[in-house]
């Protein structure tokens, strides 16, 4: 497509959208980026918050681009694939500004803008103005009949959109509005020629089936959430009606509130077509013999999982599994009972499952039920990779898991995955059971163990931080095992001093602290701890959210808050003191070198975190106090 432009030669603005944003004007062409220090301070006095400046300047890293005038760069720049790892980085208003460099850079930040809008209401605003509010119950329609409308830009936008998610508790769509498109692009068959994720969730029949004109051919990744206030029928009529438009899914997750028995022969019917299906999500009770016998004859199946539980036992999902009955399933979830669970295993009808998540009821809670679980896959699944099992259902009288119980898992010799959530801590962990994990479980690289109690816990259990040390020295370093540790944890300052530096974790690159509790003024030794034991790409987590400390406020999670800070201030200096260190080794091994100075600093923990950990001084002022050591 030809670039329009306006009477100075630049891109014409009304190729973009009004729903995206845009960024202030450009700097000068041949502006200079200000150079920043090495640590900058953020936040008002007394609060800062120290940061690399690559952090910062990666924001501005569009504007260099933009701004240098080396020809060499001006060619990189117009290499396809460089160009789309630029783009793949920036926010969507510095795409928007990137759009308006060039025709080349013009049709690579479309893409990239409409690949994955938040919603279809910006591409609805390019064919008319919409009127009516965005929030449950309001009716969305077009403000006036579409007239004198850009159906090239628009088939344009609509062309790159390859995801895309509703909610009609932002507002129902009205029908009139697909139906104005259709009338007036009549050879169209599908709205989104290309899209191959949906999201739909739907609380009204007419939002259900409005999903119909934007699928196409292509669709592969489909979530139906159907709320109370659908029915069946529309359910039943949005399934024929992808069935006559040739969807062929390769996942597909249904959430229902009615009983199976309104939409079963529809349903079986539907899933006897999708030959390509790998992840398939039902409801719990909706896995009747004959539905279960179509997920048998699928030949890609890999995983299965139930989402909500909507009905009785008896209407459905029994899971009567006959032996071998879907032999290529290697992942498999569901919320049932843990007796039920042991009835599946001991059937051998998953015959080639490697992963098993498990979510019983509050029912039946015993810690008979459990143990006789661990019985079962000890003895029939040999094969497992993964276990995930979740106990938050259970009461706060359910007794903790204890190493002793889960000791029948040491049969399990390929696990890779172990986590187990429940109410309280798991507590007993020692370096015995870290030395037999290591023994038994040599590939093993998540380990989460009831790390977010829901009942709250307390400073004096849970497991000595120190345990890492154990970890370190167990699980061997070379190997790329042990990346994630899951675990509640107690603080003890006095010994976390006297051992660090003892052994080095290089692979741990998550640790999942949950809720544990540990004090504030402890915050710095425990960051000096993590800093010397583990690499700089460690991140501190709650709850299994990557990265990041989930936004649950309490006083644990907001003193871990803390700890990352501190620990992404010592991480900052690391590198360039363990440069230095290495510089004065090798003058130490001259003949005539600085052997004295070598004596002096003879580990990199005396130089950048004991005098941090030892004087007790604040964040803002761990910066300084590095520097002087």
């Amino acid at each position: 497509m030809a670039a329009k432009k306006g009477s100075k030669g630049k891109i014409s603005k009304s190729l973009f959208p009004a729903a995206v944003a845009m960024e202030p004007t450009l700097p000068p062409f041949n502006a200079q980026v200000p150079t920043l220090p090495a640590v900058v301070k953020i936040g008002p006095p007394g609060k800062h918050v120290y940061q690399s400046s690559k952090r910062i300047q990666s924001n501005s890293i569009m504007f260099w681009l933009l701004s240098t005038t080396s020809y060499a760069a001006h060619r990189a720049l117009s290499v396809s694939d460089v160009l789309e790892e630029i783009l793949e980085r920036l926010p969507n208003s510095g795409r928007a500004i990137s759009a308006r460099v060039s025709s080349q850079w013009l049709e690579a930040s479309i893409k990239k803008l409409w690949k994955d809008p938040y919603s279809v209401l910006p591409l609805l605003k390019l064919v008319s103005e919409l009127s009516g509010g965005y929030s449950r119950g309001c009716r969305i329609e077009f403000r006036r009949p579409p007239r004198n409308v850009q159906w090239s830009r628009f088939a344009l936008y609509a062309h790159h959109i390859q995801s895309i998610t509703w909610n009609d508790e932002k507002g129902t769509l009205s029908n009139d509005i697909f139906a104005q498109i259709l009338i007036h692009r009549p050879q169209v068959h599908s709205i989104l020629p290309n899209i191959r994720a949906m999201t739909w969730t739907a609380s009204y029949d007419d939002t259900v089936m409005q999903l119909l004109p934007l699928t196409s051919d292509s669709l592969k990744i489909l979530h139906l959430n159907i709320k109370q206030g659908c029915s069946s029928e529309s359910v039943a009529t949005t399934l024929k009606g992808l069935d006559d438009r040739g969807v062929c899914l390769e996942d597909l997750r249904i959430e229902a509130w009615f009983g199976v028995r309104d939409i079963e022969i529809t349903l079986a019917s539907f899933l006897c077509d999708q030959l390509e299906l790998k992840v398939v999500g039902l409801p719990q009770y909706y896995g009747t013999k004959d539905i279960i016998a179509v997920l048998g004859s699928l030949p890609k199946l890999e995983s299965l999982y139930t989402t909500n539980c909507v009905g009785e036992v008896e209407d459905g999902m029994n899971w009567e599994l006959g032996e071998g009955s879907i032999r290529n399933l290697s992942s498999f979830g569901f919320n049932a009972p843990l007796w039920m669970a042991s009835r599946i295993l001991k059937s051998n009808s998953l015959s080639n499952l490697s992963r098993l998540s498990v979510t019983p009821p509050s029912s039946g809670a015993i810690n008979g039920s459990v143990y006789a679980f661990f019985d079962s896959l000890a003895l029939h699944g040999m094969g497992l990779r993964s276990i995930h099992l979740s106990l938050c259902q259970y009461p706060s009288t359910f007794n903790p898991i204890t190493p002793a119980d889960l000791q029948p898992l040491f049969h399990l010799k390929s696990l890779e995955v172990l986590e187990i959530d429940g109410r309280k801590p798991f507590v007993g962990i020692d370096s015995g059971f870290v030395e037999d994990m290591a023994h038994y479980w040599p590939s093993l690289r998540r380990l989460h163990l009831a790390p977010l109690p829901t009942d709250g816990g307390e400073a004096n259990i849970g497991t000595p931080l120190s345990i890492l040390h154990a970890f370190a020295h167990h699980f061997d370093p070379t190997s790329r095992c042990l990346e994630s540790i899951g675990l509640y944890f107690k603080s003890e300052s006095k010994k976390l001093l006297d051992t660090q530096g003892t052994h080095a974790f290089p692979t741990l690159r998550e640790l999942d602290v949950g809720t544990s509790c540990i004090s504030s003024d402890d915050v710095h030794s425990v960051a000096a701890f993590l800093a010397g034991l583990c690499s700089p790409g460690l991140a501190i987590c709650s709850g299994r959210r990557s990265g990041e400390l989930n936004s649950r406020e309490s006083d644990s999670v907001a003193v871990w808050r803390q700890v990352g800070a501190s620990l992404r201030v010592l991480h900052d200096f690391q590198s360039p003191l363990r440069y230095r260190l290495e510089v004065l080794e090798h003058e130490a091994r001259k003949p005539h070198g600085k052997a004295a100075s070598w004596k002096r600093v003879n580990s990199i923990d005396s130089l950048s975190l004991s005098p941090i950990a030892k004087s007790g001084v604040d964040q803002e002022g761990a910066t300084d106090e590095v520097m002087r050591a």
